[in-house]
């Protein structure tokens, strides 16, 4: 019964924060942005997932943007945790599948997200 609570909780917040997001994020990015980070953390407080940083360049980085890359993603909550933590400015490789995922997907590559071919589709398709 608590899982389902939380899975309630979380389709409740992600159409409250991830709407207005899609809708401003062409028109106002910098908010869409905000709301996006807004909802990975809400997401990560129904889910009870506790995140620590450690920078170890204490923040002084050459200026954005920034590329990020997370290889061998294995489930949704690494979404969570990286749209929690990376820098407002940065560019976003995702294959296909992530695009088509409802809200998330969709945010990220109205955001400037590159879709890319995955390398097996290519690979099986001789």
């Amino acid at each position: 019964m608590r899982s389902l609570i939380h899975w309630i909780l979380s389709s409740i917040a992600t159409l409250l924060w991830l709407t207005p997001a899609l809708l401003l994020c062409r028109l106002a990015p910098k908010k869409s942005e905000r709301l996006l980070k807004k909802w990975a953390e809400t997401q990560l407080k129904i889910f009870g997932i506790e995140v620590t940083v450690e920078d170890r360049n204490k923040g002084q980085y050459n200026s954005p943007p920034y590329l990020y890359l997370l290889l061998n993603q294995t489930s949704l909550s690494e979404t969570l945790i990286v749209n929690h933590v990376i820098s407002e400015e940065c560019y976003v490789l995702m294959n296909f599948g992530y695009a088509l995922l409802p809200f998330i997907g969709w945010l990220t590559w109205l955001r400037g997200g590159v879709r890319s071919k995955s390398f097996f589709a290519k690979r099986y398709q001789r």
